[in-house]
């Protein structure tokens, strides 16, 4: 363990390392912590842990720097375990907390800093060929060429296929890795995270809460669809018990508006003194209890304001039909048009005119018929053949 200033971690341009910000305490607690952690998670590999952690002071905070030389971890993994955790512990690379934190110029370190924001970050398998084929963590949103120079680098040709199996996730949408299916066209979890890279912080923040209720996220062709109809839904905001109770028998009294008014107008004196009966219950429902029995805080008796998701229903619309509708510059192959053929077309082939034509056809030779049955009988006998000529 080894204290450094700002200034030392500026000179580690040649380097890679993890930065962990706001460790307060004892730091070897942190770096056994640390390690402990991550053995379990299956990132640090054969028993090997961080040996190499610098503390350093930067901003008001106590930050440690984990060496990721000569350490035998699996860098996909570590990646998505500091997405998962960064509000916790704010992790960050060493080449980006460089150029983000301390002004360390583009020229003067050995990586650049991602020039977009990483949406979904996944460990993928390619099985494709029969074997299974560990490929390099991929950061989406990703342009065409850095997915297929990574895929190139397993070992795996852009034309030999598109689906993938996910062997890790993590995102900046929470939730998101309990819902992506195990089995994936790279070219379509590319251009969710370019869906979700443009959406405003709002946008984002009632996307998750649409999955989260496990709606609309079945596949990634339905999660993209459902990046294009985000207007269909939106936040009721809940400030009390009451509120919540007195939704709730809206939505009831929708539900069952037509059969109630139907009993109403039914002839037969008891259905409609029934009508009655379920009116007054209405009137003296207390919403108050009704929104806590259903918020199971009955018990409780504590309430925090909360946004309720609705959805107007029949409203969503199916934009996005399949990978065809990708742009060209988020997939991996051209996915081009089979060319046609230009093979001569079989004699044997006959074209089968339409019904219309059938039918014209028909007319004229019954009007044809007409004329000839008019001719013979106007002569008497048919006319003979002239002679060829």
């Amino acid at each position: 363990m080894k204290h450094i200033s700002a200034e030392d971690v500026k000179k580690l341009t040649e380097t890679e390392g993890l930065i962990l910000q706001g460790c307060g305490g004892d730091p070897q607690e942190w770096v056994d912590g640390v390690n402990k952690m991550l053995t379990k998670e299956g990132i640090l590999r054969d028993g090997d842990v961080f040996k190499d952690v610098s503390v350093f002071e930067h901003d008001g905070h106590t930050n440690m720097l984990f060496s990721m030389e000569d350490v035998k971890l699996y860098i996909g993994k570590l990646a998505i375990w500091r997405i998962k955790t960064h509000e916790t512990f704010g992790g960050t690379w060493l080449s980006d907390y460089l150029v983000n934190n301390l002004g360390v110029v583009e020229g003067e370190r050995r990586a650049a800093a991602p020039e977009r924001e990483t949406i979904i970050r996944v460990n993928y398998d390619y099985t494709g060929s029969g074997k299974q084929i560990p490929v390099n963590t991929i950061d989406h949103p990703a342009d065409r060429e850095t997915i297929t120079e990574t895929l190139r680098k397993a070992g795996i040709n852009g034309a030999q296929g598109r689906i993938f199996f996910v062997d890790g996730l993590g995102s900046v949408i929470p939730n998101l890795e309990n819902v992506i299916p195990k089995l994936v066209d790279i070219n379509e979890m590319n251009y969710l995270a370019v869906k979700i890279g443009k959406m405003s912080e709002p946008e984002r923040k009632l996307f998750a809460a649409i999955i989260a209720e496990e709606r609309y996220c079945g596949s990634l062709p339905e999660m993209i669809n459902l990046t294009e109809n985000l207007g269909c839904f939106k936040f009721l905001r809940i400030n009390s018990p009451g509120e919540y109770g007195d939704m709730l028998l809206d939505i009831k009294r929708d539900k069952f508006a037509v059969a109630l008014s139907g009993v109403e107008r039914s002839p037969d004196p008891s259905s409609q003194a029934l009508a009655k009966y379920i009116r007054l219950l209405e009137s003296l429902a207390d919403i108050d209890s009704y929104g806590l029995v259903n918020l199971e805080l009955a018990d409780v008796g504590e309430f925090v304001p909360f946004d309720y998701l609705i959805e107007f229903e029949d409203a969503c619309e199916t934009v996005y039909k399949g990978p065809d509708d990708i742009p060209r510059e988020y997939r991996i192959d051209e996915q081009t048009q089979p060319e046609p053929s230009l093979e001569p077309e079989s004699p044997l082939k006959v074209e089968k005119p339409s019904v219309v034509a059938q039918i014209a056809e028909a007319r004229e030779a019954q009007r044809q018929a007409k004329r000839e049955g008019r001719e013979t009988s106007a002569s008497g006998k048919s006319k003979p053949d002239g002679p060829e000529r």
